[in-house]
């Protein structure tokens, strides 16, 4: 039997939720002026993948400050496609299929070019922390795809997408890649411990109340 989200989790907000009221009036204005343009979400998505790209590159021949900026704006597209799909009324799964892909997608190309720039200046030890970065913001992922496929509220979480976003973007910026990359690493695994920890105490709650 299906584990039933408690009435707790369901109120309880993330830092992605508190965010986006803080931000809620002015990504309305802009997905007004986005749909007035005839863009679709869509194209915003992969424009941000694009920037990922681009800052994928720039990291990897050492332009942190500026990758870092491009990063933060093709970061940003996330929060904007969503609001111009909300706006035009858009429910579609293969748009939301695509969202949440691509999103693998931008954070893995981000720490592909991060793990060349560790390799060309002969930090192969940074290297594996980059490989731990992206195996657990991964599983991060994952574990609440497959919790939520299986029944379970999967909304917690120490380090969701949006904090190794902020984390990586602001390392980039202020030259602290090397502590950044650890931070993510550590802190992303951590957060998947905490889903398969969350889905075995929902099952035993679960377990109890149909005994």
């Amino acid at each position: 039997m299906q584990a039933k989200p408690s009435q707790a989790e369901h109120v309880k907000k993330t830092f992605s939720d508190l965010l986006r009221a803080v931000f809620q009036k002015f990504l309305e204005r802009s997905a007004k002026i986005l749909d007035s343009l005839g863009i679709t979400p869509n194209f915003i998505t992969l424009l941000g993948v694009l920037g990922a790209v681009l800052a994928a590159v720039l990291i990897a021949q050492g332009k942190l400050l500026i990758a870092g900026i491009v990063a933060g704006t093709a970061s940003a597209m996330d929060a904007f496609d969503g609001s111009l799909a909300r706006y035009q009324g858009i429910k579609s799964p293969f748009g939301a299929f695509l969202d949440s892909t691509l999103d693998r997608y931008s954070e893995g190309i981000l720490c592909l070019g991060l793990g060349y720039y560790f390799y060309s200046i002969q930090r192969a030890d940074m290297v594996l922390w980059v490989a731990a970065a992206i195996l657990g913001s991964m599983l991060v992922s994952y574990t609440r795809a497959r919790g939520e496929a299986a029944g379970y509220s999967l909304h917690c979480g120490l380090f969701t997408r949006l904090e190794r976003t902020i984390a990586f973007v602001l390392s980039l910026i202020f030259g602290l890649v090397g502590p950044g990359i650890i931070l993510i690493a550590v802190l992303a695994n951590i957060t998947a411990l905490q889903r398969i920890f969350s889905v075995w105490q929902q099952e035993k709650k679960q377990v109890r109340e149909d005994e």
